[in-house]
């Protein structure tokens, strides 16, 4: 009878624990280009950006406070967004939802989906392009503008491709606060 307790015991944590560990486990977006929209998988571990990449961004090429992605959705109660973030090392193929607080003015610019390489006359598609940006300088795309916050989260979709620079690092632990929002491509 002990046994037997004890048997069903150790199966009964088991269990618990396999559905802790399965409850625990993150899930991140992916791009199905068949069905035209966004997916959950499960999540691989996370790499922790400041053991893999310790640059202080003095070059301006590892300025955590820029996020690029796609917009999901705007919270007017609570003036906040949700961009479907690119996550780092995945070569864009992997998102996080990240919910980001906007400014009381919600200034919203504009940048073209396409430039001009001055030097080559090739055809660049924006979204694609890095940006250097060194700490306490703003992100500067080419031919942005303003555009009114309104036309921005009327003509948004799951399409619409976002620039974010925040006001501090990136942190999920936290409130993150927009500098500066670029939409790509309403201003063609």
């Amino acid at each position: 009878m002990l046994v037997l307790f004890l048997l069903l015991l150790a199966i009964g944590g088991y269990f618990f624990i396999q559905g802790r560990l399965n409850d625990s486990k993150d899930s991140v977006l992916v791009y199905n280009e068949v069905s035209g929209s966004f997916e959950a998988i499960d999540a691989v571990p996370r790499v922790a950006l400041k053991e893999v990449d310790p640059n202080p961004n003095e070059d301006g090429l590892h300025n955590r406070t820029l996020l690029r992605g796609y917009f999901d959705s705007y919270d007017k109660a609570n003036n906040t967004i949700t961009i479907k973030s690119v996550l780092p090392f995945t070569g864009d193929t992997q998102y996080e939802l990240v919910s980001l607080q906007l400014p009381p003015t919600k200034t919203t610019y504009c940048a073209p989906s396409t430039v001009v390489d001055q030097q080559t006359g090739e055809r660049l598609i924006t979204q694609n392009l890095g940006f250097i940006v060194k700490n306490g300088q703003t992100l500067v795309t080419t031919h942005e503008q303003v555009i009114p916050f309104e036309q921005f989260i009327t003509e948004a979709n799951q399409t619409t491709y976002l620039f974010v620079q925040l006001t501090a690092d990136y942190d999920e632990t936290q409130t993150n606060y927009i500098q500066k929002l670029v939409v790509v491509g309403l201003c063609d």
